[in-house]
């Protein structure tokens, strides 16, 4: 006979699938019984399969059998109770075996033993045991730290739980006097097993649960609240909510406002010298913060930092697209998604530059290269008595330019060749502390020409004659001034194209290394 009752008449196997004693009894040709145990260990089995909560009930079913005499009697007991009385063996025997109540608050679960001693008719008695996990530990949301920002109200719920033995049935959402209750167990989400004997789940809904707060501005507090529940046959039931240690709460803002901003290009009067600008800009958005500036225009864009952002408000540089009424704007985006464009004052690009400064002839005595100028850049071979010519162009911008008066001055000044900052003869001071004012205006441009006759000797300190030497050079500088006709305001310029105030414009080379006065008659060579 096998362990669990079965008469078998040849070789068999037998499984078994717990640790435990296994009896086998045998019968000789007299029909003699003979019984053998056997003790089964190392199994990797669960010893506790059973899991169930704190006051509710189980059924239990005993089955024994005892080959010799029959068994007549059994009784249990929980967790070390009190023994039940002697109960009478049927051919089917269960119990109704309630589990006990804790007075425990804290979050644990525990293993109980079961215990049935089974009595047979000779007065012998056999006590196994099994046992029952019993849940107390409460479901475990996971902190979700960020504001959560929404404009339409609707919002999607982060839900991620540890929960020992099942995973939780229940989600209730509570935000002031608003409840709503998701079934969780009828919503999408991934399901990961931490551990084993008692099985511990990690369970994230992810972006399956949809909530709708109330339609009002700014932050509030919606609170989660996860239930496990255990429910006998009886109907009794027991929750263990996320709830009883630690209060969940998410953090959400509802802001259907549009930020604000303004956006300022400096400026005179909506003026600018150049394209390279720097604009003024400030945000804000008084519910849910600003998320993201951007700054652009029809060739540029622009995001600013989470630091500039941080502030409110910054000065960036800026180039211009274009010269004439050029705007900039800003896009302002809070963190709910609520998004605003700010448009720049218009500006336009105002200024005077000197753009040109052509040599256009250069008159030499007779015997040296001389004449218009074609094709050759300065400086120029001169001698001394002889002339120049240039002439001097210039832009105001993207500006009406008869609004404006312009004029200029200029200046010549002749450097000592091996000392350069030794200034050997100065216009101004020959024009008695006065630069030479531009009389003749550009009829095909806008801008002046002059000429501008070279002297023949210097004087030293002493205020005697000297002779220019060959390599000493002769230096121009110019500048122009810009008046608002209605406004009489003014802006000048001494910038060259060169990107200095001064420029080479010739060499003295004399021939011979003086000016040979005696015979040379001035001319004009064409």
């Amino acid at each position: 006979m096998l362990p669990d009752g079965t008469t078998v008449y040849k070789d068999t196997s037998f499984t078994v699938r717990d640790n435990g004693v296994y009896d086998f009894v045998g019968y000789n040709a007299k029909n003699q019984p003979q019984q053998r145990s056997f003790t089964v260990t190392g199994l990797d089995v669960d010893e506790a399969p059973l899991f169930t909560a704190h006051g509710l009930y189980a059924k239990l079913d005993v089955e024994a059998f005892d080959t010799l005499s029959g068994v007549t009697a059994y009784r249990y007991r929980i967790d070390g109770g009190s023994w039940s009385g002697w109960i009478a063996w049927q051919s089917t025997n269960r119990q109704e075996i309630r589990i006990p109540t804790t007075g425990r608050t804290d979050s644990f679960h525990e293993m109980q033993a079961v215990e049935v001693e089974v009595k047979d008719v000779a007065g012998n008695i056999r006590k196994v045991q099994s046992y029952i996990r019993v849940d107390h530990d409460y479901p475990v949301i996971t902190p979700y730290t960020e504001t959560i920002y929404t404009k339409t109200g609707n919002i999607t719920l982060p839900l991620e739980v540890t929960s020992s033995f099942k995973e939780p049935d229940t989600l209730i959402v509570k935000e002031g006097s608003q409840t709503k209750t998701y079934d969780l167990s009828k919503l999408e989400r991934t399901t990961t097993l931490l551990g084993r004997r008692p099985s511990i789940f990690r369970s994230d809904w992810e972006d399956h649960i949809q909530y709708t707060v109330q339609p009002t501005q700014g932050l509030r507090e919606v609170e989660l609240e996860v239930v496990k529940t255990y429910k006998d046959f009886k109907g009794n039931i027991v929750k263990l909510s996320s709830s009883k240690d630690t209060r969940y709460v998410l953090n959400v803002v509802y802001d259907t406002e549009a930020p604000t901003g303004t956006i300022h290009i400096q400026s005179d009067n909506n003026e600018v010298l150049s394209r390279e600008v720097q604009i003024d800009l400030t945000y804000s958005d008084k519910t849910s913060g600003v998320k993201s500036v951007r700054v652009y225009d029809e060739a540029h864009e622009r995001y600013l930092t989470a630091e500039q952002i941080a502030q409110g408000r910054c000065t960036i540089p800026w180039t211009l697209a274009k010269g004439k009424d050029a705007v900039v704007y800003m896009e302002v985006v809070d963190k709910a998604g609520n998004r605003a464009t700010f448009v720049s004052n218009p500006v336009t690009v105002s200024y005077i530059t000197i753009d040109d400064v052509k040599m256009t002839k250069v008159i030499n005595p007779a015997f040296y290269r001389n004449g218009n100028i074609t094709g050759f850049d300065p400086p120029y071979y001169m001698i001394a008595g002889g002339s120049f010519s240039f002439r001097v162009t210039y832009s105001l911008g993207e500006v009406d330019y008869n609004r404006f008066n312009v004029t200029g001055n200029y200046r010549v000044q002749i450097a000592d060749g091996n000392n350069p900052a030794n200034i050997l003869y100065d216009s101004r001071k020959e024009n008695g502390g006065s630069d030479i004012p531009f009389t003749n205006v550009l009829t095909d441009d806008y801008g002046f020409s002059a000429t501008f006759p070279l002297p023949r000797h210097y004087k030293d300190a002493k205020g005697n004659e000297k002779m220019f030497e060959a390599g000493d050079m002769v230096l121009l500088s110019i500048q122009l001034k810009r008046t608002e006709i209605a406004t009489g305001k003014v802006l000048t310029t001494d910038t060259l194209p060169n990107g200095s105030n001064i420029m080479i414009i010739g060499t003295l080379n004399p021939g011979n290394g003086s000016f040979i006065d005696s015979y040379v008659r001035f001319k004009e060579l064409n």
